[in-house]
């Protein structure tokens, strides 16, 4: 029961997999000899207050090393906990009263002792008392994210919180483990790589991860590709006589763009780490418009059938090859011919297509048969256009291969490693290049997501609800009527 009942209410799934992995246990981790610590554990095991874990901000994703909320060790043993600008403002953990309970939070921050760094560190905070947020806590509401149940994800920052290192309602967590500099938190935060953010602009691209720069490179290479692929089908839909063959020039195109771009965007919103998640970011909408456009006019899955079993069959003849000695090419024709043969095969044995064999062999082939025509008639259409820099044409063609890396190291005789190798080195020559495909795009003009620009985004942050304390000063008087807090607006 316990595997599926997640089902239910995946938003309730959520908040438990923070409350009780994260936030829990990481304060378990330090709660030996601290009865302070033990009180609170016990308030979030009886679920008396909702447990929350603050390790992103807004300008660093996970990349722990370079959180910049700092934790300033007074001369009277307490905390300070500030966020000192807006990248430091904490991404996406529910933080106001919208649940109408207490909220605890596991908080990361820089600690700083005596005017050293001594490494990123987790410090317990009381976020709010289910009705009023804490004095010197700001949280703005997120909205709501594409197809997800509705959780209250939220932008927080800090203010000068006073954090008593004595009393449980807001425990700092013990100085004695702190010699390391947090490396604990360094190494769960390594296998997610920072997110550039606020912004995803060609000015990123010299100092991007090389994930990022994979991921951008391949979107701009596809758009231009399938654009020139587009004008080609269009004028072949046009020359062509036959009603099947314009059917299957559809097909092919839209499995081979619906294809390739749906995985991009899910590449995209990762690289774009929690910003990726929401609407107001484009990113989803245009995922998910992608995967209504392989349903929309025909399940693209039907089409594949429909196409694959009738060329396999010998009722019509597709566009042939413009070049039948690119590597493209010969993909499409070997895979071609082995469920050509298949194909034959089953009806030999059953004396038609109608029967278990044909669709235990075939059916399973045919997004793939229509795949491989579509990338190699992508291709040549790509050539043909004389719009395509060399480096391009290159990437596209590795990522191609790499669709289906066993058959050109088999039939093909590449290496495997040079079938990465060409990936790789197809990548790094269009590196420089990618401002300028970048621009050539034109889409700017269309671009409305708040990352793009960093004024765009601050102007969002600071239209969202928010909710605040409503105190006056802390316990040292550095605050009045929100003095001291990060300024959203440039």
């Amino acid at each position: 029961m316990r595997q599926v009942i997640g089902i239910a209410d995946t938003a309730a799934l959520t908040t438990l997999i923070i409350h009780w992995n994260l936030c829990m246990g990481t304060i378990a981790s330090y709660s030996a000899d601290r009865p302070d610590l033990m009180l609170i554990l016990e308030e979030l095991q009886s679920f008396d207050a909702v447990g929350e874990f603050m390790l992103t901000e807004v300008g660093h994703g996970l990349d722990a090393r370079s959180l910049e909320t700092t934790a300033t060790q007074l001369q009277d043993g307490s905390f300070d906990l500030h966020t000192l600008k807006v990248t430091a403002a904490n991404a996406m953990p529910p933080a106001t009263p919208y649940s109408s309970m207490p909220r605890i939070a596991v908080v990361f921050a820089r600690l700083v002792v005596g005017g050293e760094q001594r490494g990123i560190q987790p410090c317990v905070v009381r976020l709010h008392d289910a009705t009023t947020m804490a004095p010197g806590i700001t949280s703005r509401l997120l909205l709501s994210r594409p197809g997800a149940k509705v959780v209250d994800h939220t932008v927080t920052t800090f203010t000068h919180v006073r954090l008593d290192a004595s009393a449980s309602s807001a425990a700092a967590l013990t100085l004695r483990k702190t010699s390391a500099g947090g490396s604990w938190t360094t190494s769960t935060a390594s296998p997610s790589a920072p997110c550039p953010c606020p912004s995803f602009t060609s000015r990123d691209f010299a100092s991007a991860p090389t994930c990022w720069v994979d991921t951008a490179s391949g979107a701009l290479t596809c758009a231009s590709v399938f654009d020139a692929f587009a004008t080609a089908t269009i004028a072949e839909f046009m020359e062509a006589s036959s009603q099947q063959v314009r059917s299957a020039l559809a097909t092919i195109f839209k499995q081979t763009v619906t294809h390739t771009t749906k995985p991009l965007y899910t590449e995209m919103v990762e690289r774009c780490g929690w910003q990726g998640l929401y609407n107001h970011n484009q990113l989803q909408e245009l995922a998910l418009a992608v995967q209504g456009t392989s349903i929309a006019e025909g399940d693209i899955l039907v089409l594949c059938i429909r196409l694959a079993s009738e060329v396999l069959l010998g009722r019509y003849n597709l566009p042939e090859a413009k070049d039948p000695t690119s590597l493209l090419a010969q993909h499409e024709l070997g895979i071609c011919e082995e469920a050509r043969q298949l194909a034959m095969a089953a009806m030999t044995s059953q004396g038609s297509n109608r029967n278990e064999e044909f669709n235990t062999m075939i059916l399973p082939r045919v997004r793939k048969l229509v795949l491989a025509t579509g990338q190699r008639a992508a291709y040549e259409a790509a050539v043909a256009s004389g719009t395509m820099m060399p480096a391009m044409l290159g990437l596209y063609e590795a990522s191609c291969i790499l669709e289906d890396p066993s058959w050109y190291v088999k039939k093909a005789g590449l290496a495997s490693a040079d079938v990465y190798r060409r990936h790789a080195e197809a990548v790094h020559e269009l590196l420089p290049s990618l401002d300028a495909l970048l621009q050539n795009t034109g889409g700017e003009s269309w671009a409305t997501a708040p990352i793009l620009e960093e004024a765009s985004w601050l102007d969002f942050i600071q239209r969202l609800p928010t909710f605040r304390s409503e105190d006056k000063t802390n316990a040292q008087g550095k605050r009045a009527a929100g003095q001291g807090e990060i300024k959203w607006r440039l």
